[in-house]
């Protein structure tokens, strides 16, 4: 059976279907995103993210096109207004479809843009970066060396964020602790980020794991519950140091209540490794041998 490709129309009937469902700007500009991804058009569109006369559909798919195009981009970065939807609908723009040098290059626009975005529009923004994240369809841009060099001094925390979720795992300690380390705030999405950027580096290289456990009392201080990565606490290949585990065993009101079950978990096997097997015993003491 051939595969209908879906017009331009179909794409603003959805959307029309998703108004009427009561979708806000929010979620309508991730919809039309993920629209967009369908269409490969012929022609080059070129409409400004705010142009209000052009449907959803057709600006984002707009952005798609241009996105990784400076003088386009520059346009939008110039020329966009305090509208929330409009913000929005430029930063998932980016995260979508932006490239490596994209991101390096207009990271000052990005970092103002993240920092002047209105608190709701974040959470939003986070909260649905979050979720394609746990589906695994976020994609990785590779950040080298060599653009490091090119970043600025300072960024913004919530664009660190983001980027510590786009990178591989090596990449990610690096941003947090030139961007991170230092963060003292209270925002969630934040501090998963840099807690466990260096927490999962931690599990490799026990090196990292003071530093670790001090971020995770100061997140939990701020009432942020960090939690271990599963595929780290039930995998084979890594083990939580007695020492660490000790630690925050000895202070229990420090620790999330999930940390502390792994770290009492871990005391509990080492203990266990040290208590011989009845069977053993039995054998040793000739329980079940007449002599």
């Amino acid at each position: 059976m051939k595969r209908l490709k879906p017009t331009i129309q179909d794409g603003k009937n959805l959307l029309n279907y998703s108004v009427l469902s009561g979708g806000d700007g929010s979620n309508l500009n991730a919809i039309a995103i993920q629209i967009s991804d369908l269409f490969e058009c012929e022609l080059n569109i070129s409409y400004s993210l705010k142009d209000s006369k052009q449907s959803l559909i057709c600006r984002a798919i707009s952005a798609k096109q241009n996105i990784n195009n400076p003088e386009w981009l520059s346009e939008q970065f110039s020329a966009y207004d305090n509208a929330p939807e409009n913000i929005d609908l430029l930063l998932r723009s980016i995260v979508k479809w932006g490239e490596t040098e994209t991101f390096i290059k207009f990271a000052n626009n990005l970092s103002a843009t993240f920092d002047t975005t209105p608190t709701e529009v974040w959470d939003a923004f986070a909260n649905s970066f979050g979720y394609h994240n746990f589906l695994e369809e976020s994609k990785i841009i590779e950040i080298q060396s060599t653009h490091f060099e090119e970043l600025p001094e300072i960024l913004s925390s919530r664009f660190a964020s983001i980027l510590i979720q786009m990178v591989n795992d090596d990449t990610k300690l690096q941003i947090r602790n030139r961007y991170l380390a230092n963060y003292n705030g209270t925002d969630h999405f934040i501090l998963e980020a840099e807690i466990s950027s260096i927490t999962n580096a931690a599990w490799s290289n026990p090196d990292y794991w003071p530093l670790a456990l001090k971020s995770i009392r100061e997140g939990y201080s701020r009432s942020f519950a960090y939690n271990f990565d599963p595929s780290r606490v039930y995998s084979d290949d890594f083990e939580l140091p007695l020492i660490i585990a000790q630690e925050i065993c000895a202070n229990s009101d420090c620790f999330p209540v999930d940390i502390l079950s792994v770290a009492e978990s871990a005391i509990l096997a080492d203990i266990g490794k040290s208590v011989a097997p009845v069977g053993k015993v039995a054998s040793d003491n000739y329980w079940f041998t007449e002599r």
